[in-house]
């Protein structure tokens, strides 16, 4: 049981590998070439937008644990900058602080 509950898990990081590999390098460049990073940026909001919150705290408290001290301090910055005041009080004390205290 155990072994089968391990290669299943290695399929599945092998197969995310192989996905995160195909986004970086065919994706990626293609969104880079079709659109300006102000309109790749309004589609992210656009896109966040039809998340609920309570989904959102979830994502940002898996997220903010696994990014560097720039990544965090970059969303964190952008999120400040460009939510709603009320969202972007919510995403510190709803995700941020619950994440990074543990």
């Amino acid at each position: 049981p155990l072994h089968t509950l391990y290669l299943r898990f290695t399929r599945f990081v092998a197969d995310d590998l192989k996905h995160l590999y195909r986004e970086e390098t065919e994706t990626l460049p293609l969104l880079h070439r079709h659109f300006t990073d102000e309109e790749l940026r309004d589609m992210e909001q656009t896109i966040l937008a039809t998340v609920p919150p309570d989904k959102l705290m979830v994502f940002i408290q898996l997220m903010l644990p696994a990014m560097n001290h720039w990544e965090r301090t970059a969303f964190l910055s952008d999120a400040r900058a460009n939510a709603p005041v009320e969202l972007y009080d919510a995403i510190v004390e709803q995700g941020a602080k619950p994440a990074l205290a543990r």
